[in-house]
């Protein structure tokens, strides 16, 4: 953030990426920003503007419709990447001890019965277990 001593407002830098190797910074008053993110928020569940809502915007943020399009799809692409930051799940230790004694243990390459009993008593997805005990054949493989 700026202020800009001549108009006495608040100015934040915005970016546009128009290609990977061109980017255009432009200025954009506090007050849009501050109507952008309440936007945003008001429409959480359905992030993608209509063409009346993108030109309303557009008068309100004193933004052309172009930037605006480019700043939602931008926002959409950073909430999508959290979300799948963060619905990723990672095994615990309890799981991953648990998961490798099983390994050396009992068997590398368990049935289905057997891989039932392991997601009940860890709690970790049949779909994941399988996947697991691929990837520890694998390293094996290639560290022998």
């Amino acid at each position: 953030l700026t202020v800009d001593s001549e108009k006495k407002s608040v100015l934040q830098y915005s970016t546009i990426v128009k290609s990977k190797k061109k980017v255009k910074k432009f200025k954009v008053d506090l007050k849009s920003s501050l109507i952008r993110e309440e936007w945003l928020k008001s429409n959480e569940s359905n992030p993608c503007a209509s063409r009346h809502q993108k030109k309303v915007l557009a008068f309100q943020t004193n933004l052309t419709t172009k930037q605006i399009t480019s700043w939602l799809y931008h926002n959409r692409k950073k909430s999508k990447s959290k979300k799948e930051k963060i619905n990723r799940n990672r095994l615990s230790t309890k799981q991953k001890i648990f998961l490798v004694n099983y390994f050396k243990n009992v068997s590398k390459r368990p049935i289905e019965e057997e891989i039932t009993k392991i997601s009940q008593t860890t709690g970790i997805k049949e779909k994941k277990i399988i996947c697991w005990f691929a990837s520890e054949r694998f390293k094996n493989k290639k560290n022998e």
